[in-house]
């Protein structure tokens, strides 16, 4: 069993310029969530080439699996495609049969196959094509090991880190990653650390109820595998969240019932 960790990359000169809201992230975060994958880093980048190689590079260090969003697109400043072959030392490949499943879908809209469209039917060499229902660009998902050796020739006992490559426009976003990504990712072993506990408290400041609950926790803050606590206040509502260690899953009713007796006079 492994733990995986997450980043999410938006790529886009409208992201970073504040031109569009980067509503792909919260969602993509949550969706991660629920599958017991951490997400460690959330980045925004411009179309340039040199900017997404850094924030690639920095991404890998740090976690497992990167979601790439934007940039597979048919105009010269789609750049994802390109950049991920060249961070990973692969060739982009020109798939025939996708050409031919994006003439029909052009065809169908009245358009007709120009220059600039074929770029969306490269990939990085050993990509796996995901099926856009909605638009013309499809995503795609890769795999390489830590060590930086393909896969199908990587040490099994190097944890293997993953790329999934989305579009923009949450419409065609949401149903390639619901569909195709989602049962790639399922089929990977989770070991999430931490199981999250949450409560919703109300009448009473945030501040207040954050040096409650540190008191209350105090030692358990400063065990050797200790629990995370954190606060959102969302008015009227102030949030309070655990992360409860797995390796200590036999401990989490009593903390829950302690938690449920000291919160019971704000708990919404």
């Amino acid at each position: 069993m492994s733990h995986y960790r997450a980043s999410l990359v938006a790529i886009g000169t409208e992201v970073t310029s504040g031109e569009i809201l980067n509503s792909n992230a919260q969602w993509l975060a949550q969706e991660l969530e629920k599958m017991g994958i951490e997400v460690l880093l959330h980045l925004a980048v411009p179309d340039e080439k040199e900017l997404m190689l850094k924030a690639l590079a920095f991404a890998a260090q740090h976690t497992e699996i990167l979601v790439l969003v934007g940039g597979l697109g048919p105009t010269r400043d789609d750049l994802t495609r390109e950049v991920v072959a060249r961070w990973l030392k692969r060739p982009l490949e020109f798939l025939p049969e996708m050409e031919r499943e994006l003439v029909e879908k052009l065809k169908k809209r009245g358009v007709e196959l120009r220059p600039s469209h074929r770029q969306q039917c490269e990939f990085p060499q050993g990509s796996i094509p995901l099926e856009n229902t909605v638009g013309t660009a499809r995503g795609f998902l890769l795999s390489w090991s830590k060590s930086g050796e393909e896969e199908s020739s990587a040490d099994p006992s190097q944890p293997s880190q993953w790329l999934v490559a989305l579009p923009g426009p949450p419409r065609e976003l949401k149903p390639m990653w619901e569909g195709p990504v989602m049962n790639e990712l399922q089929a990977l072993s989770l070991d999430p650390p931490y199981e999250l506990i949450q409560w919703s408290c109300q009448g009473v400041p945030e501040s207040q109820v954050a040096e409650f609950c540190e008191e209350i926790l105090k030692t358990e803050l400063e065990h050797p595998q200790p629990i995370q606590l954190g606060f959102r206040a969302s008015p009227p509502f102030v949030h309070v969240k655990v992360w409860f260690p797995r390796a200590r899953r036999s401990e989490r009713p009593a903390l829950e019932k302690l938690m449920a007796q000291k919160l019971a006079r704000w708990l919404a």
